[in-house]
């Protein structure tokens, strides 16, 4: 796949209406934020979607294109060309259930970079990027089903969610630590609730005196949208959200949610909310199964919810709530969308380097410790704080080391230092393992190319750190000897 460049056009294939539900629209437009703040112009095309989903859209002042349903894939395919052809584009992004490899490689074949976002592995596809976002998806999932030169980016690390996600999981975290019983249930079946749940579970939890704060995510493109309005203007503790704006909001406040198994999962997950999750179509069994089975959601049958909230609601049981919560967190970080541009647009991402000071010694210490960081380090084993302590008191005081913390939004997320070795300099980096697959180390050692005082940067790699060997070859550093790298200022 070819490197973008900005004030180039990005397609995004994809439709939403009450049968299909609104998440891959959303999913879509977050994606598409993020590349249009980078400088990209961009352009839905959509055929079965809703106004609802169409105004989705339009309130963010995007350009749609809306085709013919066509009967076949391929003369889909085909009527996005006669769209696209002439415009200057660089990407063509599809997430549809109805669009398969014939789409795919047919679009393909106008050499346009094609980037598939699916969450089912039951269909072949062919693609220079394929994100599955489902939790626990491992590569063996896909195979026999891309091509070759495809790139895979599997599991919960890259959720496509709204940067106000991730803004929003400290204070998540403070919310769950001091909860100390169910004050408001969130209500959230998917945008459509094409199943009217919501409206069902507003009367389970009447039946059960609950006198809590009930909130509903809903869209005002829904089939439930009438019914639930009635509900709400008749029960004093039940509100209503039409195309709520502020969704990490509304999930902050809330105790516990009841919802369906979709793409709202992931922020659920990145907020630490509890979840009494129904499964309300097929391609949410995986999910399902995935997030039951470390214990971020309790699954359940419509017919058995009473039984469940009247297990967790009235007296709620604070240790298993609170490892429901806990384990909720691990399972997506809210970086998921960075990740997925930085596989798009390698180097892209923002970072500064910040010289490190006594302060930082803590910090650098807990990064050492983190599992797996030392693996291919000179000694394998972290240091105990006393060593950590000389070494980094002696490192400040050493004239010719130079150390940095690498910022990436305002968070320090790793370090970088160069070492001088006579005329030349050596390069370390370590990023912590929760800022990973991000691309940090690639623009830190972008950065230091900058700050070098000979113009000269050594690197020691282990013949088997595949990872690293490979970073340092991209960054045009050139493989001297077995473990030995050299970049020359051009």
């Amino acid at each position: 796949m070819q490197p973008m460049t900005t004030n180039k056009t990005v397609i995004f294939r994809v439709d939403g209406n009450q049968q299909i539900g609104l998440g891959h629209i959303m999913r879509c437009l977050t994606l598409a934020n993020r590349l249009h703040s980078g400088g990209f112009s961009i352009l839905f095309i959509c055929s079965q979607s809703s106004e609802g989903a169409l105004s989705l859209v339009k309130k963010n002042y995007y350009d749609i294109a809306v085709i013919p349903f066509s009967e076949t894939a391929e003369h889909d395919a085909r009527t996005c060309l006669d769209i696209i052809r002439g415009l200057d584009v660089v990407l063509v992004v599809t997430d549809h259930y109805m669009l398969n490899f014939s789409w795919e490689e047919i679009i393909y074949s106008e050499i346009y970079s094609l980037l598939v976002i699916d969450d089912l592995a039951n269909r072949k596809h062919y693609c220079d990027v394929l994100v599955d976002s489902s939790y626990g998806r491992v590569s063996v999932d896909y195979d026999g089903l891309c091509n070759e030169s495809c790139k895979l980016l599997l599991g919960s690390d890259y959720c496509l969610l709204r940067p106000e996600f991730k803004e929003s999981i400290e204070v998540a975290i403070r919310k769950r630590q001091s909860c100390n019983c169910i004050q408001t249930v969130l209500i959230n079946f998917g945008a459509t609730d094409h199943k009217g749940f919501s409206t069902k579970c507003v009367d389970t939890l009447k039946l059960l005196n609950f006198e809590g704060s009930i909130r509903i995510l809903l869209s005002s493109d829904s089939d439930s949208r009438s019914e639930l309005e009635d509900v709400c203007a008749n029960t004093e503790n039940v509100y209503l959200h039409l195309d709520e704006p502020n969704v990490p909001s509304l999930m902050l406040a809330a105790d516990l949610a009841i919802g369906s198994v979709g793409t709202s999962s992931w922020e659920r997950c990145c907020l630490g909310l509890p979840t009494i999750g129904i499964v309300v179509a097929a391609n949410q069994l995986n999910i399902a199964a995935q997030l039951e089975n470390i214990g971020a959601m309790r699954l359940c049958e419509y017919e058995s919810l009473a039984e469940n909230l009247n297990d967790m609601v009235p007296g709620l049981n604070i240790p298993r709530w609170r490892e429901m919560s806990d384990k909720s967190f691990k399972v997506c970080d809210g970086l998921g969308l960075e990740r997925v541009v930085h596989n798009l647009i390698p180097g892209t991402l923002k970072i500064t380097l910040q010289y490190m000071s006594k302060c930082d010694e803590s910090l650098l210490y807990s990064w050492q410790c983190e599992p797996g960081n030392r693996r291919f380090s000179g000694t394998a084993l972290a240091p105990n704080r006393e060593e950590h302590h000389a070494w980094f008191s002696a490192s400040l005081k050493n004239t010719s080391r130079r150390m940095w913390l690498v910022m990436f939004d305002g968070v320090e997320c790793g370090y970088v230092r160069l070492d001088c070795q006579g005329d030349s300099e050596e390069v370390s980096v370590l990023i912590s393992n929760k800022y990973r697959k991000l691309g940090l180390a690639y623009s830190a050692i972008n950065e230091l190319k900058k700050l070098g005082r000979f113009g000269v940067l050594n690197a020691k790699v282990s013949s088997e750190n595949i990872a690293s060997i490979s970073l340092f070859k991209k960054l045009e550093f050139i493989q001297v000897a077995n473990t030995d790298f050299k970049w020359v200022m051009p």
